[in-house]
């Protein structure tokens, strides 16, 4: 089923939209304010991985958060410096590192994730449970395509460096 243009360019503003906003430094300041806890999203999101996958080793949390890995080492970094996070050597492979949240880290994401869910019961108290279940449907089928399409792109784009490096 084809898509027409104008739908894709609504989809692509809205996602731009979201990215945005998910990012801002205000909504950062939000959360810190009513939870606090002063830590931006991606850094809570790299911490909550931490929280219910501990111990973890970086390289699979890289995989976990599909963050670049100049990006996790910066909040592995602020994590570890706040105290939320400890991090040792891996025993099995001494280039490698293992982190683990601290009592503080665990207590830090509790107080995030109850901070965040009343403002999102709040900001969606007119949304009926069925509306926001059918937008989680179409949002978790967005994102699996995008993410099809991304593994589909990096996949060619090594295949063309394959063919470019033989010729």
């Amino acid at each position: 089923m084809a898509t027409d243009a104008a739908s894709r360019r609504r989809v692509n503003a809205i996602l731009a939209s979201l990215a945005q906003f998910a990012n801002s430094r205000s909504l950062d300041l939000l959360h810190a304010a009513r939870s606090g806890v002063p830590l931006s999203l991606a850094a809570i999101g790299v911490l909550v991985r931490i929280v219910h996958q501990s111990p973890i080793g970086l390289t699979e949390l890289r995989a976990e958060t599909r963050l670049q890995a100049a990006a996790l080492s910066r909040h592995i970094r602020i994590l570890e410096e706040g105290g939320y996070i400890e991090r040792w050597g891996d025993p099995n492979d001494g280039r490698a590192a293992v982190v683990q949240a601290t009592a503080q880290g665990k207590t830090a994401s509790r107080k995030w994730s109850a901070s965040n869910h009343e403002l999102l019961s709040a900001q969606l108290a007119d949304w009926s449970t069925e509306e926001l279940n059918e937008v989680c449907r179409m949002m978790e089928r967005l994102d699996a395509d995008l993410r099809s399409m991304d593994k589909r792109s990096r996949h060619e784009q090594n295949a063309l460096a394959t063919d470019t490096a033989e010729t």
